[in-house]
């Protein structure tokens, strides 16, 4: 699991990080970057005006490729909004998901999202993808409600996973249909 956490923990803070590179392309960078290009057009002719201009104000020599657009500076902007908005929401994912677990005890199985399941109440089971990927589904029927809960090893340590799911079989054998 800690593998898991800490692959997903990452996404927050690259998209984060983006978001400030494209703020600070909006606000700060491009815009100085016109300033340059501006006086650049204006001292076209003055050759030996550039050099001064630049050295005066920590410039590269070097001529100006671009004036950047309003409509590209805002762009930069309606970028740097929507990948610090996913990156909000990636990290109030990661957290929650950072906090989960899965557990089995003598009659039941405590899934991720806390419930405690048990094994009387487990009906099926979808161990299909379980060798393949590490994916098992476990549906079962509890108070009048059904519901599901899924054994993912790439979330949680697969060694327990694997005693989990011998836990569930054994507790549920001939009762809970399986899916192999």
């Amino acid at each position: 699991m800690r593998t898991w956490i800490q692959q997903k923990g990452l996404i927050p803070v690259f998209l984060f990080g983006f978001a400030v590179w494209f703020l600070w392309d909006g606000l700060i960078g491009w815009p100085r970057s016109n300033e340059r290009f501006d006086a650049h057009e204006r001292l076209k002719d003055k050759s030996d005006e550039w050099p001064k201009l630049c050295a005066k104000n920590g410039w590269t020599t070097e001529a100006p490729h671009k004036r950047y657009t309003r409509g590209e500076t805002n762009l930069q902007l309606a970028i740097a909004a929507l990948t610090g908005s996913i990156s909000v929401f990636s990290l109030v994912f990661w957290l929650r998901a950072k906090k989960s677990f899965i557990r089995s005890e003598a009659d039941a199985v405590i899934t991720p999202s806390g419930r405690r399941v048990p094994y009387s109440s487990i009906t099926d089971m979808d161990l299909r993808k379980w060798k393949s990927k590490g994916l098992a589904t476990v549906a079962y029927s509890l108070d009048g409600a059904k519901g599901r809960f899924i054994l993912d090893d790439a979330k949680y340590e697969p060694t327990a996973l694997d005693a989990i799911l011998d836990d569930i079989r054994q507790q549920t054998a001939g009762q809970a249909k399986v899916n192999e």
